[in-house]
């Protein structure tokens, strides 16, 4: 191993990168001196950049010289991203150094506020900072054919779907959109239901159908409940089965209670204890037990706000036709 590696090496594992990696990254920079990688480790560091992580997953990164990523984080800055946040931004999506703010970046941004809807002041500065990755995307193959998909499948304002979950730009139509709202109507929850869960719970998509999803359906069939109740209240995907859903669905089933999914799972945990913990406990009770218990959550859940319905009606019908012409063009 010559100076020089070592050198790298040393300056690699203090900044956290993982050996495994390190070969990958050598032979990237095996011209470049040590010296002069470290001085721009150090500029990047200075704006807060995990600099372990945004080069593991971006190698090329220190080829760009330290007035790249001033530019960079200036334009960030002037357009209303935090600059306690620019560091965060850069980890997160190192590649951004890699484009030119005129001729990338610029057009993207006016795309997102011009085609979507996003507010340039108030919306941009958000959606940037908790996806910066959005800024990668191409306008003619990614950014404009989601749009018109989601446009064709009924979402008549995209911009709150994207101000709710920013990392929906980035979903893949064909790979993942299709087959979640294919699984959900294998399952018996037509394609506008799912449009509808997802206005409801814009992070729907970017749950696991085999990990995530389907398992919570089963459940809630496991203890007689039926999955129109997870279409009601879609947020129930959200919470983990393991250690939220199934002892509580799993507690209050065993002592013959039903109680609406929205309340029981947002319930804080020291309430819910309270509420039901003696009764979970009985492993099924008793009637008395069960009748008194019963009373006290009806009494509790009319203090809680009612979880809106579902939007009464179908998806019309012209919308539902674009929606397939969409869906096959994509599975083409």
């Amino acid at each position: 191993m010559s100076p020089s590696e070592a050198e790298w090496r040393l300056m690699l594992t203090e900044i956290g990168v993982q050996p495994r990696k390190m070969s990958r990254i050598l032979t990237q920079y095996h011209a470049m001196p040590a010296d002069v990688a470290m001085e721009r480790l150090i500029f990047l560091q200075s704006l807060g950049v995990d600099t372990g992580k945004a080069l593991s997953s971006f190698p090329k990164l220190l080829f760009y010289p330290p007035s790249i990523a001033r530019a960079m984080a200036d334009y960030l800055t002037s357009i209303g991203v935090q600059p306690g946040l620019i560091g965060k931004v850069l980890s997160a999506c190192p590649q951004l150094l890699g484009l030119s703010i005129e001729n990338n970046i610029c057009p993207t941004i006016s795309h997102l506020v011009e085609a979507w809807g996003l507010d340039q002041s108030r919306d941009i500065p958000v959606v940037i900072s908790r996806h910066p990755r959005c800024l990668t995307y191409s306008i003619s193959e990614n950014l404009q054919p989601t749009l018109a998909f989601w446009l064709g499948s009924g979402i008549t304002k995209p911009a709150k779907l994207i101000r709710a979950n920013p990392s929906i730009l980035g979903l893949s139509i064909t790979k993942r959109i299709l087959p979640t709202i294919a699984a959900f109507d294998s399952y018996g929850i037509p394609p506008h239901h799912t449009i509808n869960m997802l206005q409801r719970f814009p992070h729907l998509f970017n749950y696991s159908w085999n990990d995530n999803l389907m398992p919570k359906l089963q459940y809630l069939e496991e203890v007689g409940r039926g999955i129109d109740e997870a279409v009601q209240y879609p947020q129930y995907f959200g919470y983990s089965l393991v250690r939220r859903i199934r002892p509580r669905l799993g507690g209050v089933a065993r002592a013959g209670l039903h109680v609406s999914l929205s309340f029981v799972l947002r319930l804080k945990d020291e309430d819910f204890e309270r509420l039901y913990g003696d009764v979970c406990a009985e492993e099924g009770g008793g009637e008395e037990i069960r009748g008194r218990d019963m009373s006290r959550s009806l009494a509790c859940e009319k203090q809680v706000e009612a979880v809106k319905e579902c939007s009464s009606g179908l998806i019309s019908m012209w919308r539902g036709q674009c929606f397939w012409f969409l869906a096959q063009l994509f599975l083409l």
